[in-house]
């Protein structure tokens, strides 16, 4: 069986990863379950397996488990309010430990017993460090070292915001650099929305789809004359 490849984004860090969806339907905005390095985890799909114009291979990405259930997204908006409380110390932990590092994000897993920081920088000492901030949250620490962003990987950057429909995933130009897959003006993504770089017509005049923001359910289109305008998503029609 061919690869789905998919990307989603852990709660309370900054990059998307890949993973094989196998056998699970998913579109964005769904949370689903995957293998990470720290155990099973959940995460928000930003990129759906039929967003792809062309199939896509990738070696050694992880497989989706399953879509998380009502109670499991009850459980990750508890812990998305319980870690944002907790970033803001942790970072000042992690800046007084190691001059020069900073914390780059902060995830609770699902079972609440654990605190997933991650970080960009050199630290001095990672077992003083683990204690310090196991100490704080009190909660055990897992140190999750995160490497300079590639091109590629920089657009896949955002917050995972809530756990709610009502406010889903930011939807950017992903992948660029790496792969022509989101250009095909003839169809229309999950959820409605238009590919982009696709034709479009807006109340604004006709134009190229630049980006979609689909927390607020806008998107950038530049029109013909070079000026960049931000309407409704609901508003736009593939020409």
């Amino acid at each position: 069986m061919s690869q789905r490849i998919c990307a989603l984004r852990l709660p309370g860090t900054s990059h998307a990863r890949f993973a094989d969806a196998a056998s699970v339907r998913c579109r964005p905005g769904d949370w689903v379950m995957v293998e990470t390095s720290v155990g099973i985890e959940a995460g928000l799909i930003v990129v759906a397996p039929d967003q792809w114009t062309e199939p896509v291979e990738m070696p050694d990405v992880p497989s989706l488990l399953r879509l998380t259930t009502a109670d499991e997204q009850d459980q990750l908006a508890r812990n998305l309010r319980r870690s944002r409380d907790l970033v803001s110390p942790a970072a000042d932990v992690v800046r007084a430990h190691s001059a020069g590092c900073y914390l780059t994000g902060l995830r609770v897993t699902l079972d609440g017993s654990r605190a997933v920081v991650s970080y960009r920088g050199i630290v001095q000492d990672e077992d003083t460090l683990t204690d310090e901030l196991t100490k704080m949250l009190s909660l055990s620490v897992v140190l999750e070292a995160e490497a300079v962003a590639s091109v590629e990987d920089s657009l896949l950057s955002g917050s995972t915001g809530d756990v709610d429909r009502s406010t889903p995933e930011t939807f950017r130009e992903l992948l660029e650099s790496r792969l022509d897959v989101l250009r095909d003006p003839s169809t229309v993504a999950p959820q409605g929305i238009p590919r982009l770089n696709s034709q479009v017509q807006t109340s604004a005049g006709r134009g190229r789809l630049l980006a979609v923001d689909i927390r607020h359910w806008n998107a950038t289109v530049e029109l013909a004359d070079g000026e960049e305008v931000t309407v409704g998503v609901d508003e736009l029609s593939v020409v």
